[in-house]
């Protein structure tokens, strides 16, 4: 029987949805459940200002027993929130500094208006001044978009964050416009171009098809998904958590 993680993103992405921020009382009791829930890695925010630096303080001197639980936050490619996050997460046992990297051509030229040596420059730096930090936990990295990106440049990407022991990444289908027959090939390309490296996904569900891509992705080998309670988040949300697992489940008891 196949093993999937559960990386949930609920009290980030999830709550970009309309109607769905949460305070942080309320997210501190939403994460005990969580953590019940056997979640192998919950991504708590980010953290780029004092508001949410003290929210990860909260959290890391709650009575939540976190032992079997990382605790992750997105950072993006600035070296700044690179310092803040290392802070905020080493005051956890388990936790994972996960890099926001730019995974298509599309976002190189259109939303950063840069050039992709420029990208890769910024990638490379950021990796260097963590690898000279004192951060203690694990480094993962979200291709932005990936969705979207050639081969060659996924290639490329995973080959320099690999070359600095980053074997955790994901494929962000940022605008929800996959196919679950092109996430097959997606993914079963990958896997074998780089066997050493975990790879898993976060869907967008834009076209209705977060949750399918997301199976697809497991049958093709993926060890994680990337969740929402409910599927909410930014726009049409995100693949939803229950549905998953619900699918998944039924998958395996109709396995001979």
């Amino acid at each position: 029987m196949k093993k999937i993680s559960f990386f949930d993103a609920t009290l980030r992405d999830g709550e970009q949805g309309i109607g769905h921020l949460l305070s942080n009382d309320k997210k501190l009791k939403l994460l005990p459940e969580l953590v019940n829930l056997g979640v192998g890695s919950i991504e708590i925010g980010m953290v780029t200002d004092e508001h949410s630096e003290k929210f990860f303080h909260e959290v890391a001197t709650s009575d939540i027993n976190f032992d079997n639980t990382y605790i992750a936050s997105l950072c993006r490619l600035k070296l700044d929130d690179i310092r803040k996050t290392i802070s905020a997460l080493n005051r956890f046992n388990k936790s994972k500094l996960n890099l926001l990297c730019v995974g298509s051509e599309t976002h190189i030229s259109k939303k950063f208006g840069s050039e992709k040596k420029d990208i890769f420059i910024m990638l490379k730096d950021s990796l260097e001044y963590i690898s000279s930090s004192n951060y203690n936990g694990k480094v993962t990295a979200i291709l932005e978009d990936s969705s979207r990106g050639s081969f060659q440049l996924l290639e490329e990407k995973i080959s320099l964050l690999t070359s600095y022991h980053v074997y955790d990444i994901c494929f962000a289908d940022t605008t929800g416009c996959l196919t679950p027959l092109y996430m097959s090939k997606l993914i079963t390309h990958f896997k074998n171009k780089f066997p050493s490296v975990k790879f898993s996904v976060h869907c967008h569900n834009d076209l209705g098809l977060a949750v399918a891509n997301s199976i697809s992705a497991i049958d093709a080998g993926v060890d994680e998904v990337q969740v929402t309670l409910g599927g909410g988040g930014e726009r049409c949300g995100n693949a939803s958590f229950e549905e998953i697992l619900a699918t998944w489940i039924h998958i395996l008891s109709a396995t001979p």
